[in-house]
């Protein structure tokens, strides 16, 4: 339960102990992060912990949120999301009329792509507003008081090792912002088949459209972008070695192929009819994903 007196101590805790950094010289700017998206219950929280695995650094663990409630039965093991830029996007959708879970919402995201907000009204969110709590509101201030969404590079390169790995499912809407802040940046969008998305989501969290399937992909397959890439979930649980070879050759960077997945693949309990442009986007994906069997 929300305490709002105990966050507006927290708040005031905040203003008392801010100390901002400056942001990155452009000169010696951050390693452009690994971004990880694809719709939630897609299996993004599985393969960032793979690639955290084989050397990438997804930050502080006590910046990452953490599990707590119901939301164990989700992510037992932790979701490897960063507070930080979690909670930035979370303002960035707010502020432009977006969510991540409705189909009726302006497209706005196309046009709009500062990265900049003021770091009070940042805090306000976070602390006082949003009030997430998986991460404890210490945590919080701890990294509020130094950085914020004006300064994100500095955050990188102060709390990140050389291959930074950020995963965030929201991100997936919002790429174009996110290539614009970071050129040379990547995005490995994760995806199994639509039934089992939807399966997970409506039972363990709230019944979505169909359709939010199709718009979690389908820009980042009409993009034809080099710096993104489709993973197919379903494939890395048939053939491990070729999905973790495939992932080494797009990241660069070397990976235990021999790794053994501790999940295996679950059947489809409950079908419907999914509607022809959904199970078209996931037929694409299939087609164009870098660990696709050949």
């Amino acid at each position: 339960m929300v305490n709002p007196f105990i966050n507006r101590i927290f708040y005031r805790l905040w203003q008392l102990k801010h100390r901002p950094v400056k942001n990155a010289d452009p000169a010696v700017a951050a390693t452009a992060p690994l971004f990880i998206g694809g719709m939630f219950r897609s299996g993004t929280s599985l393969v960032t912990k793979l690639l955290m695995d084989n050397g990438f650094d997804a930050g502080p663990e006590n910046h990452l949120l953490q599990p707590i409630g119901f939301r164990k039965t989700l992510n037992p093991t932790g979701f490897f999301e960063n507070y930080l830029f979690m909670e930035w996007s979370m303002l960035y959708m707010k502020l432009h009329g977006m969510s991540g879970a409705s189909m009726n919402e302006p497209e706005r995201w196309k046009t709009i792509m500062e990265m900049n907000i003021r770091e009070e009204e940042f805090a306000r969110f976070c602390i006082l507003e949003n009030s997430d709590d998986r991460i404890s509101n210490k945590n919080k201030v701890d990294v509020l008081k130094n950085y914020s969404s004006s300064n994100l590079d500095q955050y990188i390169q102060q709390n990140f090792g050389a291959n930074p790995i950020i995963k965030n499912p929201h991100f997936t809407l919002f790429f174009n912002t996110m290539f614009q802040h970071w050129p040379h940046s990547k995005l490995l969008l994760v995806f199994q088949h639509p039934q089992q998305v939807l399966n997970s989501v409506n039972s363990k969290m709230l019944p979505v459209d169909p359709l939010l399937y199709k718009r979690y992909y389908e820009k980042a397959l009409n993009a034809n972008d080099p710096r993104i890439a489709f993973f197919s979930l379903e494939q890395l649980f048939a053939d491990p070695e070729g999905s973790l070879q495939a992932l080494s050759a797009w990241t660069g960077k070397k990976m235990n192929t021999k790794a053994t997945l501790a999940v295996r693949e679950t059947k489809l309990q409950t079908q419907q009819q999914l509607p022809a442009e959904v199970l078209d986007i996931y037929e694409r994906l299939k087609q164009n994903c870098i660990n696709k069997n050949r």
